[in-house]
């Protein structure tokens, strides 16, 4: 892992957004319903319970915000499209659920090392998302099962 991973890794970490929530505690509502063993089992995505947290598509222009804030990524998909993955992949979709989440702006943006020009230019497209410093994100919980 280069440095650049390790830090921004260490920041996501240290974000509040990024380690409570209602999302999140669904999420380990879900593993601690199956067990201790369905843990393991998600780890290595091998069998048992799959539990997905992540952003949801949004419009065109929150993925190049996306794209500009974080080169790493690739891409957010809609609920249709989780749906039909996890489905591809074997697995029968038990819960899904959608949520509202707030994240503060700017450390968002200090995450990945977004400032100057590229910074404003997430702001504009995210500007009908943003309101009193936090950005507005579509998060989605899929709960799904082997068989």
């Amino acid at each position: 892992m280069s440095d650049l991973w390790s830090e921004r890794a260490q920041l996501y970490r240290e974000s509040a957004a990024h380690r409570e929530g209602p999302d999140l505690d669904l999420l380990i509502e879900w593993v601690e319903e199956a067990g201790a063993r369905t843990a393991l089992d998600v780890a290595r995505v091998s069998a048992g319970l799959v539990a997905v947290v992540d952003n949801l598509f949004m419009s065109d222009e929150a993925e190049e915000a996306d794209r500009l804030r974080d080169p790493s990524h690739v891409r957010n998909y809609t609920v249709e499209q989780w749906r039909t993955m996890f489905e591809g992949a074997g697995l029968r979709v038990e819960d899904v659920r959608r949520f509202d989440k707030p994240i503060e702006l700017e450390p968002w943006l200090h995450r990945t090392g977004c400032a100057g020009a590229v910074a404003e230019r997430v702001r504009e497209l995210l500007a009908d998302r943003i309101e009193d410093g936090w950005v507005r994100l579509d998060r989605i919980a899929l709960k799904g099962a082997k068989g």
